[in-house]
């Protein structure tokens, strides 16, 4: 009798800590994210794209050319108000063009810095939120067609970016989330050699992202 009497105690003390353990985990899970609290995170394009291309006849088969490209984000920011994030972002874009059929290469890297403002609504594990940046930055390409003057061509632009988005957070503690997002991109190119000409791009982007909240 004793001795089971030292088993069932046990076994009460072992089920209270459990008890003790879960509780406290889900209020550090659930909790709010405060005034004061900084951000740390990395956010990138789902769309990214690697492709290879080629052509396919009736005796041969040849390479006709590859295309890659990727976004990548990090940015830090600090809560101004419980939930509402002020920061800023560092954007970085790559992308590799070499289309075999046409004798054209190209490779542009872009970057740019945006000031954002992110705001997170009330939740538990999962938090949607909604997000606002703007960016300057610059551009620089170098291209190359094969089939004329096999000369290297680099043209500079200055750029800018209005980046409207919002999507879902789901928390994995009161330290650390993952986010998946869509947004609205209106991005301009102004080309250094090109007086009074304006690129204007509009386009919709899903991103990925990670965060740190210290």
């Amino acid at each position: 009798m004793i001795k089971k009497f030292h088993f069932i105690n046990s076994t009460m003390k072992l089920q209270k800590i459990t008890f003790l353990f879960f509780t406290l985990f889900t209020l550090i899970s659930f909790s709010q994210i405060e005034k004061g609290t900084f951000l740390i995170g990395v956010n990138s394009n789902l769309n990214f794209k690697f492709e290879s291309y080629t052509a396919d006849g009736d005796n041969f088969s040849r390479d006709a050319g590859s295309a890659k490209q990727f976004i990548i984000s990090p940015e830090v920011g600090y809560a101004v108000k419980n939930r509402l994030f002020l920061g800023l972002s560092l954007i970085y874009v790559y992308s590799d063009i070499d289309d075999k059929d046409f004798g054209y290469a190209s490779v542009t890297n872009a970057t740019s810095i945006a000031p954002f403002i992110k705001y997170y609504f009330s939740g538990e594990k999962i938090k949607p939120f909604l997000r606002a940046s703007y960016g300057l930055g610059s551009e620089k390409s170098d291209s190359r067609f094969s089939f004329g003057s096999n000369s290297l061509i680099t043209s500079k632009a200055s750029i800018s970016s209005l980046n409207l988005g919002g999507g879902i957070s789901y928390f994995f503690n009161e330290h650390v989330n993952v986010e998946f997002s869509l947004n609205y991109l209106r991005g301009t190119r102004d080309l250094e050699d090109q007086q009074n000409e304006t690129y204007i791009t509009n386009n919709f982007n899903s991103n990925i992202g990670f965060t740190i909240f210290l």
